[in-house]
């Protein structure tokens, strides 16, 4: 199981709301980032989180928000 977790302050005025989403792939849990980028978040900080289900292994993988959104600053910009 994948699991894509952040803590965002929220356009309507929630400060640090914890939101946790099921994904299925990498490239579903960037267009789940940029989904809520776009939508106005202040995402503050954001982790990737696998479990193997045989073991119970839990290990949780940080993402560099700055780096993720340089990389992609085109797909922020608005005409």
């Amino acid at each position: 199981m994948e699991r894509l977790k952040f803590y965002a302050d929220t356009p309507r005025g929630e400060k640090n709301k914890y939101f946790c989403f099921k994904i299925n792939s990498i490239l579903d849990l960037e267009s789940r980032l940029i989904y809520w980028f776009k939508k106005g978040m202040y995402i503050r900080s954001a982790w990737y989180e696998s479990i193997d289900e045989e073991t119970g292994l839990i290990q949780n993988q940080k993402i560099d928000l700055v780096k993720f959104v340089d990389e992609r600053q085109v797909l922020f910009t608005t005409e």
